[in-house]
C-alpha cells in the first residue's frame, strides 16, 4: 500500500492512482512526476501557489527558521484549514472544494511521507520542504523558497540542512512506491555537491535547472513540465495510434524520419514501423495551448504566459537508452 493510514480519502486516492495505471510507466522520473501530479491535484495543492503556502506560514507565526522546530498533527490542520479557506476565497465556487476533507487528506499523506502517526509531530522543516515541493508556482520562486531553508545568514548553504534537505525530498518519491530508484542513501550527499557549505543560491538553481541533473532528483522539474504539458496541444499525428492530435508531451525520433509519438504511447513504450524503444527520442512541449476550440488562434495572455515560463518549455533529448538529457532513468 502507498499509504499507511485507514481512511476513506487516502483509500480512494490510492486506489485512484492504481485505476490511472501509472505503474505501466516506463521510465520511473515519468512514472513517479505522474503519480506526483495526481497527487497535487488530489489534495488541491495544483490551486495553491508556493507564496499562498508561505502567507499561511507567516500567518500562523511558522514562519521562522528554527530547524528543529516541530509541529503537531492538530497544529498541521489547522494550518491547511486556513490555506483551503483561503484557497477557496480565491476561486470561483464551482472549484470550492470542501476544506475539512482537503485538509485531512493532506495531513495523513504527509504524515505517510515522513512515516509518523496521527497525534504525533513532525519537524516542520519537513513539512516545508514536502509543501514547497508539491504547491503550484513557478519553479524558480520554489527553488528560492527551499534555498532560504538551506543557507545561513552569509547565503551559504548549511551541510546539516541540506543532508535533511535531500532526505526529506526524497520521500516523497519513496512514498510512491519509487524507492528502488529515488530512495535517500548517503553517498548521493557528495554525489550532489562535494562540498555543500560553499554552496551559494545561484549554484543551488543552476544544480537543479541543470542537463543533466543528479539522478536523484530529476522528477522534481520533470514535476512542473508536465504540469506545462497538460495545457499544449499536439496537431501532429501519433506514428503509433490513431491519434491526429493530443495533449501533452510529444516525442519525436531522432532516427525515424517523421515519426512522432504522443505521451501515453511513449510512456509506455509502443513501437510501430521501424521504430524501436531503443532510439534516440526528443521531448517536445510547443507553444500551442490547449483551448474549447482548436482552431482559435492562441490569445495574447496565453502567449506572454508561455513567454514568461520559457525555461520550462524547452526540449529535452532522450539518449538511445531511453534516458533524457535532464530527467529519464531506464532501472
Amino acid at each position: 500500500m502507498i499509504f499507511d493510514f485507514e481512511s476513506e480519502y487516502l483509500y480512494k486516492l490510492q486506489e485512484d492512482i492504481k485505476a490511472n495505471g501509472f505503474e505501466t510507466i516506463r521510465f520511473a522520473s515519468y512514472r513517479t512526476g505522474a503519480k506526483l501530479r495526481f497527487v497535487q491535484k488530489k489534495t488541491h495543492l495544483n490551486n495553491v501557489d508556493i507564496w499562498n503556502f508561505v502567507e499561511a506560514l507567516k500567518e500562523a507565526c511558522l514562519s521562522g527558521n528554527d530547524h528543529d522546530a516541530l509541529i503537531s498533527s492538530s497544529e498541521l490542520l489547522q494550518l491547511f484549514t486556513s490555506l483551503y479557506q483561503s484557497m477557496n476565497k480565491r476561486l470561483p465556487p464551482s472549484q470550492h472544494v470542501r476544506v475539512n476533507n482537503a485538509a485531512t487528506t493532506l495531513v495523513h499523506w504527509l504524515l505517510a511521507v515522513y512515516k509518523s502517526r496521527p497525534g504525533k509531530s513532525l519537524r516542520l522543516f519537513s513539512v516545508k520542504v514536502a509543501l514547497a515541493t508539491m504547491a503550484a508556482g513557478k519553479i524558480m520562486d520554489k527553488l528560492r523558497y527551499l534555498f532560504s531553508l538551506l543557507c545561513d545568514s552569509n547565503g551559504k548553504m548549511l551541510p546539516d540542512r541540506f543532508h535533511n534537505f535531500l532526505e526529506d525530498i526524497l520521500a516523497i518519491p519513496s512514498v510512491m512506491c519509487e524507492s528502488p530508484t529515488f530512495s535517500f542513501k548517503e553517498e548521493l550527499l557528495d554525489q550532489v555537491f562535494s562540498d555543500p557549505k560553499e554552496v551559494t543560491i545561484t549554484v543551488f538553481i543552476d544544480l537543479i535547472m541543470s542537463d543533466p541533473i543528479p539522478d536523484c532528483l530529476v522528477w522534481l522539474p520533470l514535476l512542473h513540465r508536465i504540469s506545462t504539458a497538460e495545457n499544449v496541444i499536439h496537431d501532429v499525428p501519433c506514428s503509433s495510434c490513431p491519434r491526429e492530435s493530443y495533449i501533452g508531451f510529444r516525442y519525436n525520433c531522432q532516427r525515424c524520419p517523421d515519426f512522432n509519438q504522443c505521451q501515453d504511447c511513449f510512456w509506455l513504450g509502443r513501437v510501430s514501423q521501424n521504430h524501436s524503444t531503443d532510439h534516440e527520442m526528443k521531448e517536445i512541449v510547443d507553444e500551442h495551448k490547449k483551448s474549447m476550440d482548436l482552431e482559435k488562434n492562441l490569445v495574447g495572455t496565453i502567449q506572454s504566459n508561455l513567454i514568461a515560463n520559457a525555461p520550462l518549455l524547452e526540449e529535452k533529448v532522450l539518449n538511445k537508452k531511453g534516458r533524457g538529457t535532464s530527467d529519464e532513468i531506464i532501472e
